[in-house]
């Protein structure tokens, strides 16, 4: 039975939850002899596959109380062939996982869903499990979208920066402009000369998006000479450079770009650049937090 977004379905979780001894005044020591009734574990795993928010909380807050009682059965979901068990499984090990199950979380990464093999890269992070990157190498060369391709890198960055910036410059020289745009935006994280030269020189890219991740990233790095650079790209077209330039400006917070950004915050014609300048001036301000990765469309 897959739990619905019902009244009733949430009755029943309430109930699998009682019959695990939850809610009962008891020690510690109680409550880990007792552990989770059998009989509620099915009912707490498919709680996991509910469309209903509340239900899948309550479900996770539970799967986290007794994670060694549902370790057998998370299992089985990853041998499902419905891709939202296999999801649901990936995102509790990632979450709740040791590491003893990051053997499973390498399975989850050879997953043919996206959705599974995302939801695997949070954990393979937190576990900083360097025996996945042959795995996410291996990732990089499939049929993968943007969104996935970026999320790999960052990993790869984060676990192997040698093997990332290896791919980064690789793929700074594909014909594909979202691969190019996917190495600009993860060399960001990096921190070598190498890559810092290949991001000055991807400012010159023919496509704005590429253009506008390399001077961010290198912003983000705090590399002060892309600074004359981000000014002639503030006065660009289209209005998506002027943006990204403009928040790389506040990034680096150089008292010469004041003036610029005040005169895009109260005269660019694109209300989208102005709310960007007035955002970047905000950064000046003390105690003011860093720009984050938010910005990105």
């Amino acid at each position: 039975m897959r739990l619905g977004s019902s009244r009733t379905s949430l009755l029943c979780l309430v109930v699998a939850c009682a019959g695990s001894g939850c809610g009962q005044d008891r020690g510690p020591a109680t409550e880990r002899a007792k552990g989770l009734h059998p009989r509620a574990v099915h009912l707490v795993l498919e709680g996991m596959l509910s469309h209903n928010a509340e239900i899948r909380q309550n479900s996770f807050d539970l799967c986290e109380r007794h994670w060694e009682d549902l370790r057998g059965s998370v299992r089985d979901f990853l041998e499902s062939d419905e891709v939202p068990r296999r999801h649901a499984a990936a995102y509790l090990l990632s979450r709740l996982g040791g590491w003893t199950d990051a053997p499973l979380l390498r399975i989850c990464l050879r997953d043919s869903s996206a959705d599974v093999r995302l939801a695997t890269l949070r954990g393979v992070s937190r576990l900083r499990d360097r025996r996945s990157v042959p795995l996410l190498l291996a990732n990089l060369e499939s049929k993968i979208d943007f969104k996935e391709r970026r999320a790999v890198l960052d990993v790869i960055a984060q676990l192997d920066p040698g093997a990332a910036l290896e791919v980064c410059l690789k793929f700074s020289d594909r014909e594909s402009w979202a691969h190019r745009r996917n190495a600009a935006e993860t060399m960001g994280c990096l921190d070598d000369g190498v890559s810092e030269a290949r991001l000055v020189r991807m400012l010159s890219d023919s496509v704005w998006m590429v253009r506008s991740d390399a001077a961010y990233s290198l912003a983000r790095r705090g590399v002060t000479t892309v600074g004359p650079h981000l000014v002639r790209m503030a006065k660009e077209k289209p209005s998506k450079v002027r943006i990204a330039a403009t928040y790389a400006l506040g990034a680096l917070r150089r008292p010469e770009d004041l003036e610029l950004l005040r005169r895009l915050a109260s005269g660019d014609p694109d209300k989208r650049v102005r709310h960007a300048a007035s955002g970047a001036l905000g950064q000046r301000s003390p105690g003011a937090r860093p720009l984050t990765e938010s910005r990105r469309d």
